[in-house]
């Protein structure tokens, strides 16, 4: 295992005992606050710098695949400078195996700052790529946007880059709007990734969020309705029949333009929590996605120390959709020249264009630092999103069918100190068809693997927030 897999758990357990140690000075004499006590410094000119959010997660253990301490670990840092009260710089880091898979490629840095003048705010979110020697806009986050709060109840939203098409909680769903195109308008399509080929090293998939406005309005106090619609222009083959899916020839290429629309309500009261977020987009079969339409909606009801929550999420997948990895420039299945998802004897999957249902529900007793909880989640056959149990994820070995239902039983804990909370959580996994291979079993030939359709495993969280 490398050492880079140990260095960063290690440095954030460091964190949490210094951090613990510092509240605990700060209790006996009361003169330092909690943005303060962990790297929190505010100059004699008023500048403050502090760690306003740290996490770290990963499965410790599993009983269908071999893990080890600190491997295919997510992270998240971001470290922020105030020079007054209404501009500040920051410095994010973000490692998830979900977006890179390989080994020390996973690290993402990105620069955010944001300002308040009078009526309007602007943030600006900026990747940092190659090496630290280029920085340019990120293109597929929200997290760029302008804001003008025309009242104290109305506000509209500018965002130049994606609209804000993430939604969920225990079933993330991730750009939900996002599309894809090919890029070079060649007249025919290659087979290979262009560090393969001698010839249209400049034909590329590409990816697209859409940029849009939002309309926010405070209904009643607790309560805000959202509105929003964006829209992205691609490229796409001008042929009336063609078909990614079994064509590879385009006489022309022209350029379309897809639009997406979202909708939300987020309530909140002391005793209930409601947030509802609908997403769709109109060119999800040509432009490849993952998702045509998403919606979920989370509640979450307060009795004494009994904290009950639930959601439930809906998803209808695209017709068309490619099999592509996270930002790679081309096709995950390009030996068998397979555009979108398809099974080992080339057929296409069955999910496609087909609808999706998830639903969970949390029960947890809330102790100021102690909090256990149980859950259960249950998955239809055809349900789309971020996680690997995701219908296009979980399938069964020769990928003909998916995991035909899923259920999924957790038992965990929140251990917290301060604004430090440590939870272990173990799952178990029932699914109606044999997805879950064998940790055992090494062979190179997945099909040969053998399956069942039970699994578990134990995740850890460490996470830290102001």
């Amino acid at each position: 295992m490398s050492t880079n897999h140990l260095f960063i758990p290690t440095v954030l357990l460091a964190l949490t005992c210094n951090h613990v140690q510092a509240q605990d000075a700060a209790s006996n004499d009361g003169t330092t606050s909690d943005k303060d006590a962990l790297l929190g410094v505010e100059s004699s000119s008023g500048v403050k710098s502090y760690l306003e959010k740290v996490e770290y997660e990963q499965i410790l253990h599993s009983s269908s695949r071999g893990v080890e301490a600190g491997e295919r670990a997510k992270i998240e840092a971001e470290f922020k400078v105030e020079p007054t009260k209404d501009t500040f710089f920051g410095v994010r880091v973000d490692t998830d195996p979900k977006k890179n898979s390989v080994e020390n490629q996973t690290n993402k840095f990105e620069l955010t700052m944001g300002s308040k003048l009078a009526d309007f705010e602007i943030e600006v979110d900026l990747d940092v790529r190659d090496g630290l020697s280029t920085i340019g806009a990120d293109t597929d986050s929200s997290g760029t946007f302008v804001r003008y709060n025309a009242t104290k109840n109305l506000a509209f939203t500018l965002y130049p880059f994606n609209f804000g098409g993430d939604l969920g909680d225990v079933f993330y769903t991730r750009d939900a709007a996002q599309i894809y195109y090919i890029e070079g308008e060649p007249s025919s399509i290659p087979q290979l990734p262009p560090s393969e080929r001698e010839i249209n090293r400049d034909v590329v998939i590409r990816t697209k969020s859409l940029a849009g406005i939002d309309v926010k309005y405070t209904l009643l106090p607790g309560l805000d309705l959202m509105a929003g619609v964006g829209s992205a222009r691609y490229l796409y083959p001008a042929d009336d029949d063609f078909d990614i899916a079994t064509t590879r020839t385009a006489e022309s290429w022209e350029a379309k333009t897809d639009v997406g629309y979202k909708i939300g309500v987020d309530y909140k009261s002391d005793k209930v929590d409601v947030i509802f977020k609908a997403v769709t987009h109109e060119a999800a079969k040509e432009g490849g996605s993952l998702i045509e339409t998403a919606a979920n909606l989370r509640t979450t009801l307060r009795v004494s120390r009994l904290v009950l929550s639930a959601e439930a999420a809906y998803s209808k997948s695209g017709e068309s959709p490619y099999n592509i990895e996270f930002e790679e420039e081309w096709l995950a299945d390009f030996e068998r020249a397979n555009f979108v998802y398809t099974d080992q004897n080339g057929e296409l999957e069955d999910w496609f264009g087909e609808d999706g249902y998830a639903y969970n529900l949390t029960l947890a007793y809330a102790a100021p630092s102690v909090s256990p909880f149980v859950s259960v989640s249950s998955l239809t056959e055809h349900y789309v999103y971020w996680e690997d149990e995701s219908v296009h994820k979980l399938r069964t070995a020769d990928r003909t069918k998916s995991h035909g239902g899923l259920k999924v039983y957790g038992l965990g804990v929140d251990f917290k100190r301060g604004n430090y909370t440590i939870t272990p959580l173990y799952e178990y996994l029932v699914a109606k068809n044999e997805v879950f291979g064998n940790k055992t079993d090494l062979r190179e030939n997945e099909t040969l693997v053998n399956r069942n359709n039970k699994s578990s495993r134990i995740w850890l969280n460490l996470s830290y927030g102001l």
